[in-house]
């Protein structure tokens, strides 16, 4: 079982991407477990292999942990989950950004 699950697409320019829960629902179908909802910000410098020493000076990330959610139960508690988790991470991004997401 995978250690970290990204159920987000980060984006060039810094927007939250569209969230897709099919991993989740795989590893929660082997395992019930709480979901940690994780915050990133930054690092769109880097956002390819190729990029990451050509301009890993100046790039920067903020990680935050943005809330632990109980183990959902059947398709639509996965999706409600990944809608509260994508919540979640907005909220971050825009306390970060100063009201921006």
């Amino acid at each position: 079982m995978p250690r970290h699950l990204p159920e987000g697409t980060r984006s060039r320019d810094g927007s939250l991407g569209t969230f897709h829960t099919g991993g989740l629902k795989r590893v929660l179908a082997a395992e019930s477990i709480p979901i940690v909802v994780v915050a990133l910000d930054g690092g769109t410098r880097i956002h390819g292999i190729k990029t990451i020493m050509k301009n890993l000076k100046g790039a920067w990330y903020r990680v935050r942990i943005a809330g632990v959610l109980p183990a959902p139960e059947g398709k639509q508690g996965v999706v409600a989950a990944g809608e509260k988790s994508r919540e979640l991470i907005a909220e971050a991004l825009r306390e970060w950004r100063g009201g921006a997401d």
